[in-house]
């Protein structure tokens, strides 16, 4: 197929219920880490993607006929993520709704999420000075194949050397070919692996300067 015309801009707060479903649809692996058979629970992913849009400038979404079809998130700066989690009152928020059952996420699986969490945390490349990182993307199942994942891709580097960042990691899973294929095309090359409760981690990187 040819590249579709679709818009990207920034997200808005009216999009993240739909940037929740996009990533449980588009990521069932780890839905089914956290959340096991039964129906994923989207408000946790809410909350997340809530934190995100008010603390990351490079959150953007892909616009098709009215609607989202498609996000990224490339934070310029993980440390400036974290530091705002571990001090605003989100963590608190969550941890509230999590011992409250609101997320309906049990004791075991959030240790495994944790755990899972602290994998990417011991990437090297985590913490390079001036390197952004491709957090998150998907696409709708049924847009794919059409050119906007490569759409965002591009918005989300543009936006990483507009705010002087040297080069951007990502991590991918090996048998994501149509992904790691993409990564390729635009200049992405492979620098290590990670392994997490699911398995495998491909660790790429691109150099911006």
């Amino acid at each position: 197929m040819s590249d579709a015309t679709a818009t990207i801009r920034r997200v808005e707060k009216r999009d993240i219920n739909k940037v929740a479903i996009l990533f449980s649809t588009g990521f069932p692996g780890s839905m089914e880490t956290v959340f096991g058979k039964k129906q994923a629970n989207l408000e946790s992913l809410e909350d997340i993607f809530a934190f995100l849009r008010s603390n990351c400038e490079q959150f953007y979404v892909a616009e098709l006929d009215g609607e989202v079809v498609g996000y990224i998130i490339t934070p310029a700066n993980m440390k400036y993520i974290w530091r705002k989690a571990m001090k605003s009152s989100f963590l608190i928020k969550a941890l509230w709704r999590f011992i409250t059952g609101k997320y309906q996420i049990s004791l075991i699986k959030s240790i495994l999420l944790i755990r899972n969490k602290l994998t990417f945390i011991k990437i090297p490349a985590t913490w390079e000075k001036d390197v952004g990182q491709i957090l998150s993307i998907a696409v709708d199942p049924g847009k794919r194949g059409m050119g906007i994942g490569k759409m965002l891709v591009r918005e989300g580097l543009d936006s990483l050397k507009e705010q002087r960042v040297k080069g951007v990691k990502l991590e991918v899973r090996p048998k994501n070919k149509a992904a790691y294929k993409l990564y390729r095309s635009l200049g992405f090359t492979l620098i290590g692996q990670a392994v997490d409760s699911q398995g495998k981690w491909l660790v790429m990187k691109k150099n911006l300067d």
